[in-house]
């Protein structure tokens, strides 16, 4: 091998390892995207009597957020022993952040209700997160990036200052570290209590319910069933398995490495059984038979369970190539032969592929994002393995 195809090889495997890591680190629950409800509670005039519409008393309203939050607590006290967290996250891309310097800038407002703890936590470089009462109470208090703060106040720790958003002001608590990933539409983002947002009427573009679920106990087909009864026209994803199927390239590129390197292997068994053989028949024609059958014995055990290993290996990789069908039993038709069992399995996957509308989370995008490039870089590695694969075998059949 070459060494420019060698550090080739050493930097795409690098990036594979680096990313396969990044994809490990994802959250791993339950999300149903939805679009945003209308933010706000909206008022409406009493209808109880006439003298009630002369003095024109209006009532307030609960909110569509409040509604649906106090919707999915009642649709899940059944589901306690499959769920054992859940949280309300909103999205808005493009939103107009200013400062009490009078400056703006756009950024992504996310909007943060119930069990975050069970959400990657950012790392806090000044103050502090937002806490539990915050959230439940929907106080105006933000949590910034370290860059966002620097475009809006020029300086790191702008706390208990405070930003504008739709004529609210909300102090400043806490700085994180940045980082933009694939996902992020926006440079900068802040995070606010989803009351917050909801109180000052600020509109969002999505909202993702997500479920922290009990392992075994089938809550994906639960929760598939129920939660569009709650919101209908969502998208319900398990991004467990959306993180098994970023590494699906890595897992077949380990199988097609596997399999050049199994039939190497073979090559190599098939010559030195071949030769043993050979050798051991030469031995005959000036030794007795009864003196070679120990030294025949021992050396046949060998042979079998160097045939062993090399079987061994073959169903290791079996099961290492056809492993997603017990994580993506929806992949497998109800009858393998049957012509209408598997056209039946090949629509059922692509329905949920194929809808002209789809609500997406900044983690299915980022999951997505590593899927293509590691199908990429382990395409590029498998080629790259081929020329010296011919030459190893060129090398064997010469032996």
């Amino acid at each position: 091998m070459s060494i420019s195809r060698g550090v080739s090889l050493l930097i795409l495997l690098s990036l594979v390892v680096l990313i396969s890591f990044s994809v490990l680190e994802q959250d791993s629950h339950i999300s149903y995207v939805f679009k945003a409800p209308k933010a706000g509670a909206e008022e409406q005039k009493s209808e109880e009597g006439e003298e009630e519409e002369k003095q024109d008393k209006k009532i307030s309203q609960k909110s569509e957020t409040q509604l649906l939050i106090k919707g999915l607590d009642k649709l899940l006290e059944d589901y306690s022993d499959v769920i054992s967290a859940k949280s309300i996250c909103s999205y808005k891309d493009g939103c107009s952040v200013a400062s009490d310097r009078e400056s703006s800038e756009n950024a992504r407002l996310i909007g943060v209700f119930g069990d975050i703890h069970m959400l990657s936590a950012p790392v806090l470089t000044s103050g502090r997160l937002l806490y539990r009462e915050e959230i439940d109470e929907g106080t105006n208090v933000a949590v910034l990036d370290e860059k966002t703060a620097v475009k809006l106040f020029r300086t790191g720790e702008p706390i208990d200052r405070y930003v504008t958003i739709n004529d609210t002001k909300f102090r400043i608590v806490g700085i994180i570290k940045h980082s933009r990933r694939a996902s992020d539409m926006e440079e900068l983002r802040l995070t606010i209590p989803l009351a917050a947002l909801d109180k000052a009427g600020i509109q969002s573009d999505v909202y993702s319910a997500n479920f922290r679920t009990v392992p075994g106990k089938g809550a994906y087909s639960k929760l598939k069933n129920v939660l569009g009864t709650w919101r209908e026209g969502g998208t319900i994803y398990n991004l467990s398995k959306e993180k098994h199927r970023s590494l699906l390239p890595v897992r077949w590129g380990l199988s097609a490495i596997g399999v050049l390197a199994l039939s190497l292997l073979l090559r190599l068994l098939r010559i030195f059984s071949k030769r043993l053989i050979l050798y051991e028949k030469r031995k005959l024609e000036y030794s007795y038979f009864q003196r070679l059958l120990p030294i025949w014995v021992i050396k046949g055990i060998g042979m079998l369970i160097l045939w062993a290993v090399w079987i061994a290996l073959v169903y290791l990789l079996l099961n290492l190539t056809i492993y997603p069908v017990y994580i993506f039993p929806e992949w497998v038709p109800s009858v393998l032969v049957e012509w209408s069992d598997i056209n039946t399995a090949f629509w059922n996957n692509r329905q949920d592929v194929s809808k002209l509308v789809e609500y997406r989370i900044p983690a299915l995008i980022q999951l997505r994002f590593y899927h293509r490039v590691l199908t990429l870089l382990c395409a590029s590695i498998v080629a790259l393995l081929l020329k010296p694969y011919h030459k190893l075998q060129a090398k064997i059949r010469e032996l």
